[in-house]
């Protein structure tokens, strides 16, 4: 049983209140546990709609009022949309077709996998028995199986299971070949009561907020060097918490839209009077320079969240990095 999530939904998503939002998170998991459980949905009331003219579409019941609808295709599930029980049902009816995302069997597991041993020393594996010259080919392992495959002596071997079994891998790897590759990475620090309004500014005005200069009046590092047609990777951590940082979503950089282009900065543009009014009323501050809203404009949404990964944030206090300073650790 797989899951995806439909740019529709999360746009549908975002027009809910905070605590509308929060109950149809809470549904959408119940959902997906007790279908990889084959449990019984009784108070989800989880059923096919039948007078709608697209195929395979099914509602789910997240309270007296809200209703998710879904696309349904065993061992396949799509959240559609998410509204209110009349304009849920509005929506499905007037379907004639769902676009569902391709999806390959067996994807996630065709990623490629980072060696075992590659946090290991030369020192240390010589120190468990490996041969000098096996040393080339346990470095190449990925599998632990295949440690008996090498011509290794058996103990040499279980020892090395061992050894991966109590080794933490390199988190900065295991990061690098979860996701696909960015121009930049932004390290987003932003206050918890901000952080849903943020990846909702994104996913229904394709925004990311970000000011042109700092409180001192100099341009903040990297942004003057963002152009439209690269790719960014939003990250999500840090603060007083120290949380670690984890994946959110990967964006590419739009053209601002004339006249609101930030001059100087080729991807920035001032934000319209809609998103000014919703910008000011989530509590965000304008630039400190310019006196304005200022923001990134991105298309092509990628929602990376299902992706549980850190990133490491390297040294400094530049919240945006070229990518290869963030994995500069990797080939």
């Amino acid at each position: 049983m797989y899951f995806q999530i439909d740019t529709a939904f999360f746009d549908s998503l975002a027009r809910l209140t905070g605590e509308e939002q929060k109950a149809a998170k809470i549904a959408a998991l119940d959902l997906q546990i007790s279908l990889q459980m084959n449990r019984a949905l009784p108070g989800l009331q989880f059923h096919r709609l039948e007078k709608v003219k697209a195929r395979d579409l099914w509602s789910a019941r997240v309270n007296d009022d809200l209703r998710l609808i879904m696309h349904y295709v065993k061992p396949r599930l799509l959240f559609c949309y998410i509204d209110h029980e009349e304009g849920a049902y509005d929506w499905a009816s007037r379907r004639k077709k769902i676009a569902v995302p391709d999806y390959v069997e067996g994807e996630r597991s065709a990623l490629p996998k980072s060696p075992l041993f590659s946090h290991i020393a030369d020192a240390e594996l010589l120190s468990f028995g490996v041969p000098s010259q096996r040393l080339r080919d346990v470095r190449r392992i990925t599998d632990e199986d295949d440690l008996f495959k090498i011509y290794l002596p058996d103990e040499v071997a279980l020892a090395l299971v061992d050894l991966v079994s109590v080794a933490k891998p390199n988190p900065v790897e295991v990061a690098r070949s979860a996701l696909s590759e960015c121009d930049w990475v932004y390290f987003a620090t932003f206050p918890p009561v901000n952080f849903d309004e943020t990846r909702n500014f994104m996913r229904k005005f394709r925004i990311i907020v970000r000011t042109a200069f700092n409180s001192a009046g100099n341009p903040v590092a990297h942004v003057k060097h963002i152009r439209p047609g690269h790719t960014i990777l939003l990250v999500h951590g840090g603060g007083p918490s120290k949380k670690p940082y984890r994946p959110v979503c990967s964006c590419t950089v739009a053209t601002p839209p004339p006249p609101r282009l930030v001059s100087g900065f080729d991807a920035l543009s001032f934000a319209n009077e809609s998103q000014q009014r919703s910008l000011r009323n989530s509590g965000y501050t304008p630039d400190p320079q310019l006196n304005k809203f200022t923001l990134i404009p991105v298309k092509e949404y990628q929602d990376l969240e299902h992706f549980t990964c850190s990133i490491p944030r390297p040294s400094g206090t530049h919240t945006i990095r070229p990518w290869k300073e963030v994995f500069r650790s990797l080939p």
